[in-house]
């Protein structure tokens, strides 16, 4: 059994949601790599502010190198005091400022809180056992550096603090000490104003104790850090932090919307999948329903044509002994029998011809109808035709008119089926028409004609015309009958359509609804087509389009015209 294959929409779907997919994933890499470089620009850029932070408190502190002029011990009192207040904005961090001499004692100090009480004038630093101060000051003198100590807090109701130690150098010789703590609540609301922060945390870590954080925003679900060390005073090594989310609004963004538009890729893709099922399943019953339709049409045709023909043989016989009824071959009839004989004859009359139309109904629709088409004049055609319909038309008062000239060329067809056509529209002009006149005309239309008496009419013609691009005969048969309704033009051309119709009883009237269907399947046979011109109480025009026979056309010479002449 074949594999269906996929439809060519549905393949176009599948395709676009991989190409969809597969840019979504470079995209999200390239989107994880951008936002990777730029916290790690932001985390190299806090580094760089922390370290500066600490590098310009330490050039405050050594701005008191100026209490030790010539190496001399600083004096306390009123320079230092004098100095610190030069100094201004620039100890505003600074917690608390200490000036020691060479042993570590401690000379001055300057405290911005009065309750910050953790040291006294003429304390050895290196008696303090806060910040590790012993080990502060035995580095900064074996390197003569400045010195950070870890965090650690100085009092219960104060915050963590840092202390920093210079050493006072002049000439080589240590000379004094200048120390300050710093909070660490001044590192980050220093830092925190020029860090793009948004969704993101900043941490400085000494060690694994974090001693600062920068950023409020509470971080739920997946996270990345990216690390940068911070090089302090001393060969103190701190570390920034920056924690951000694995999955930043940009990129919930993008999973988000290109998702989206594969579930509706998606959605699309089955749809139209199930759509193509169902309209292969509609397309298998309406080929079943076909093959049903075709199989019942024929099985009608053939019963209409088995029926019709098998009618034809009685009613031949009805007709014929009705006409030896009436010429007396079986003896004559008196008054009172010839009424009822006229009748029988002229029903069955009417009931073959019935049977004739069906018949010819089921040959057409069956494709068994054949053609002898032979060139043919149509002006005598015409005449010979409304001549053997003349007693019809003048049994009703009416006149009937033709202009047909001789100058059409001929055309080729079948004269029967022409015949047919003929004898139907002038019949019916006769039927619906009380009083006034029947007019038959021909004329020829070609694409470059041009006439100057009835230019509108032609025009008209040519726009209702099957083809404006090839010649026509155009034979016209017009009544001033009661019309037809604009809404009912196409509805006269359907079988067994009456419109109209007289009463039940008045078969004359009322017709089979037969004639003006076989004369128009009649004319495309031919190879031309009826149309219907016609309002309700003005009357009718019906137009029977004929092909030219173009080698006669030009084999035949023009010939006057014929004026308008009663039959």
């Amino acid at each position: 059994m074949a594999r269906s294959r996929l439809p060519f929409s549905t393949t176009a779907l599948l395709a676009a949601a991989i190409v969809l997919l597969a840019g979504l994933v470079a995209a999200d890499r390239a989107l994880v790599a951008s936002e990777r470089v730029a916290r790690e620009l932001d985390a190299e850029q806090a580094a760089l502010l922390v370290n500066r932070y600490f590098a310009v408190h330490e050039q405050t502190l050594v701005a008191f190198h100026a209490l030790f002029v010539d190496g001399a011990p600083a004096p306390a009192g009123r320079r230092f005091t004098e100095l610190a207040d030069a100094l201004g904005n620039g100890l505003a961090d600074f917690k608390r400022v200490m000036i020691a001499d060479s042993s570590g004692r401690v000379i001055a100090q300057r405290s911005a809180s009065a309750h910050d009480q953790w040291t006294h004038a003429g304390m050895e630093l290196d008696t303090l056992q806060l910040f590790h101060a012993r080990e502060l000051t035995r580095r900064a003198r074996l390197t003569g550096e400045t010195q950070l100590s870890a965090p650690g807090q100085p009092f219960a109701s104060g915050g963590r603090m840092v202390l920093m130690l210079h050493p006072v150098e002049y000439g080589g010789a240590l000379h004094g000490f200048v120390a300050g703590t710093l909070s660490m609540d001044t590192v980050a609301v220093a830092v925190a104003p020029d860090v793009r922060l948004g969704r993101v945390q900043m941490l400085v870590n000494a060690g694994t104790d974090t001693v600062a954080r920068v950023g409020t925003g509470e971080l739920t679900g997946p996270v990345r850090v990216v690390h940068r060390p911070v090089p302090l005073p001393g060969d103190t090594r701190w570390q920034v932090a920056l924690v951000y989310p694995a999955w930043p609004m940009s990129r919930i963004l993008l999973w988000g919307v290109t998702v989206g538009v594969l579930a509706i890729v998606a959605l699309a893709s089955w749809h139209e999948r199930r759509q193509t099922r169902r309209i292969a399943d509609r397309s298998l019953e309406l080929e079943h329903l076909s093959t049903e339709l075709l199989r019942a049409n024929k099985a009608k045709s053939e019963f209409l044509a088995n029926v019709s023909h098998e009618l034809r043989t009685p009613l031949n016989a009805i007709v014929g002994f009705t006409e030896l009824l009436r010429d007396g071959m079986y003896g004559e009839l008196n008054a009172r029998q010839a009424g009822p004989v006229e009748r029988i004859e002229a029903g069955a009359q009417h009931l073959r011809h019935l049977v004739d139309q069906v018949l010819d109904l089921a040959k057409m629709a069956a494709g068994r109808l054949e053609v002898h088409p032979e060139p043919l004049d149509l002006r005598q055609f015409v005449l010979d035709v409304a001549t053997e319909l003349e007693p019809i038309v003048t049994e009703r008062d009416l006149s009937l008119s033709l202009n047909v000239t001789g100058a059409l060329p001929r055309v080729l067809t079948d004269p029967a089926h022409l015949r047919q056509i003929l004898v139907n529209l002038l019949g019916n002009a006769a039927k619906f028409t009380a009083s006034g006149a029947v007019v038959v005309r021909a004329r020829l239309l070609t694409p470059d004609q041009s006439e100057p008496s009835a230019p509108a009419e032609v025009a008209r013609l040519r726009a209702h015309g099957p083809d404006r691009d090839r010649p026509w005969v155009v034979l016209q048969v017009s009544d001033t009958g009661i019309g037809i309704d604009a809404r009912d033009h196409e509805r006269v051309f359907d079988e067994f359509e009456q419109v109209n119709a007289g009463p039940r009883g008045d078969s004359a009237r009322r017709g089979t609804g037969l004639g003006l269907p076989i004369s128009r399947r009649l004319a495309r046979l031919l190879g031309g087509e009826l149309t219907v011109e016609s309002a309700l109480g003005e009357g009718a025009t019906f137009t029977l389009w004929l092909p030219v026979d173009t080698a006669a056309r030009r084999q035949r010479p023009p010939a006057p015209s014929a004026a308008e002449t009663p039959a």
